[in-house]
């Protein structure tokens, strides 16, 4: 039977004063890339939602198989 360990990363979304969120998109791609060089792969993602309806930011789970 196979066995996996998990990671869980977020993403912070940056809430501006007009409710526009942001994402550093050049980090979140590098950290990405890493993860996946070190054989992470994405399982699932959470939506972290605020009171007021906006998306705070983004849960990402990742699982790779133990050796």
């Amino acid at each position: 039977m196979d066995k996996f360990e998990y990671q869980v990363y977020e993403v912070d979304m940056k809430k501006k004063f007009w409710g526009s969120n942001k994402v550093k998109t050049l980090k979140l791609q590098r950290d990405l890339n890493l993860l996946g060089q070190q054989g992470w792969e994405l399982s699932s993602e959470i939506e972290n939602i605020s009171g007021g309806g906006y998306t705070k930011g983004v849960i990402l789970l990742f699982k790779r198989k133990i050796q």
